[in-house]
């Protein structure tokens, strides 16, 4: 699993502390330390990726010790100070030469194309052809105003593009979550990054862009994400440009983090609540609701509950909200569990732009009870039993599904409890099945009584497992 729980806000509560870790290196024959690059882990008290540099001078040997260990390669993970709270991390792979990639392509030098004189509002707005575009890669810089030298004989800085050579001078602009706290000074703009729209200021929240033409330009910004992009292991191995010294490439683990946009019937859905938070979080819902826009993070739904924190379970904590986080689904047929860059930026974005001061926001995935249906079921002798069972057990299985199950398709409800008249009329709904006899749940590997509704906890979801359909004595 990911980080249990990441808090937005300068003053969060403290969450247990990882230990210091040591990574060294065999030169042959001492241990050298070795520079940790990157560390999505959280000091391994999280899945993700550790990535060291390791000096030219990693060579075979034998380390020094009481006992003689064969020659190779070594690496050695010392705790320098601390000791891990919970189960002991484990390594699931060791890669060289190995980074870290995204699914995306970066676009340079593309003039904007103006989409919308100043108006009522005054704003300008301008679009890029290429979506959608990835939040914080979008890089404008705004010809100058010349003062009305319109001949262009106007001397300053000359800067080249693939579109041409701009003489004037340029100045880079910033861009912002929004320009309602901004001056007329500040060169900053706003980006819909799924529909590539630009908006700049209008001389009052922010800067107003000088009259030109395309005098607006893109120096780079960068497409990619969607499902397309979440590509299973290995399905990378074609190397697109020539680097020295490499002559292949493959992605050991499946591409995760990829997904598309909002359905229009969810964000309907949605619409309502949405209208009512306007923006701002009141009710511990409007912060489940929010969370979804939160910038640099992959979320489906969210929940909001006053008092949680996943690390005092059981203990309302005054001033806290959690945030329980479920991301889009993926093919793994497992459940959807948030990565850690996730959760930082959910609480992040919430604590900065939408909970009142003096709130901590803590963003945690959102838990599940595993469950399996057992029913005995008649089918019609007419169809094919194959096809028939395999409609029944996709019915109930999306009836479960926290994305797109429960009675409205929009997801299986937080602590909804499963009914058996629910399942049963679920079963019967398929095309081919006749009747259901019997019908038992197993959750969590356990199996519940026959015939009964079971409860699920507060703030829980349920994953549904393979059904098991068995088919009686067919009727005619």
């Amino acid at each position: 699993p990911p980080a249990p729980a990441d808090s937005g806000g300068p003053t969060p509560l403290p969450l247990p502390a990882a230990p210091l870790l040591r990574w060294d290196v065999l030169d042959g024959t001492r241990l050298v330390p070795a520079e940790l690059v990157r560390d999505s882990t959280g000091g391994l008290s999280a899945d993700g990726t550790v990535e060291l540099r390791v000096p030219r001078s990693w060579e075979p040997g034998s380390p020094p010790g009481p006992r003689p260990r064969p020659r190779m390669r070594w690496l050695r993970l010392q705790i320098a100070h601390g000791a891990f709270g919970g189960p002991a991390p484990v390594l699931s792979g060791l890669r060289l030469n190995t980074v870290a990639s995204t699914a995306a392509r970066t676009i340079r030098d593309e003039p904007l194309q103006p989409v919308q004189t100043p108006g009522a509002s005054g704003l300008r707005r301008m679009t890029l052809s290429q979506t959608p575009i990835l939040a914080g890669s979008v890089v404008i810089e705004v010809d100058d105003d010349t003062g009305g030298d319109v001949f262009g004989t106007t001397t300053g800085i000359t800067t080249g593009s693939t579109s041409g050579t701009t003489s004037g001078t340029s100045s880079r602009w910033r861009e912002v979550e929004s320009l309602a706290a901004y001056g007329a000074d500040d060169r900053v703009f706003t980006v819909d990054h799924e529909a590539g729209e630009v908006t700049f200021g209008d001389g009052v929240n922010g800067a107003a862009v000088p009259p030109g033409f395309r005098n607006v330009r893109a120096v780079r910004y960068r497409v990619g994400g969607g499902s397309a992009g979440a590509v299973r292991a290995g399905a990378v191995n074609q190397v697109v440009t020539a680097l020295p010294f490499v002559t292949g490439v493959n992605n050991p683990f499946p591409a995760t983090g990829g997904a598309d946009a909002e359905p229009d019937a969810d964000a309907m859905r949605r619409g309502v609540g949405q209208l009512r938070a306007r923006g701002r979080a009141v009710a511990p819902a409007d912060y489940g609701l929010l969370a979804v826009h939160a910038p640099g993070a992959s979320v489906a739904r969210a929940q909001g509950v006053a008092g949680l924190h996943p690390e005092f379970a059981g203990v309302p904590i005054p001033g806290v909200v959690g945030v329980l986080v479920v991301p889009p689904g993926d093919d793994s047929g497992e459940p959807p569990v948030p990565t850690a860059a996730t959760l930082r930026a959910v609480a992040d974005f919430l604590t900065r732009e939408v909970a009142p001061a003096g709130v901590t926001v803590v963003a945690a995935p959102a838990p599940y009870r595993r469950v399996a249906v057992e029913a005995w079921v008649a089918l019609d002798p007419d169809q094919d039993r194959a096809s028939v069972l395999t409609r029944a057990g996709d019915a109930v299985r999306t009836y479960l599904d926290p994305l797109r199950g429960g009675e409205n398709g929009a997801g299986w409800p937080f602590g909804g409890a499963l009914r058996h008249t629910a399942l049963v009329r679920r079963l019967l709904a398929a095309d081919g099945v006749l009747a259901v006899s019997r019908l038992s749940l197993v959750v969590d590997g356990i199996r519940q009584p026959p015939c009964a509704d079971h409860a699920i906890p507060p703030h829980t979801l349920v994953w549904p497992e393979r059904p098991l359909l068995i088919p009686v004595g067919d009727r005619t």
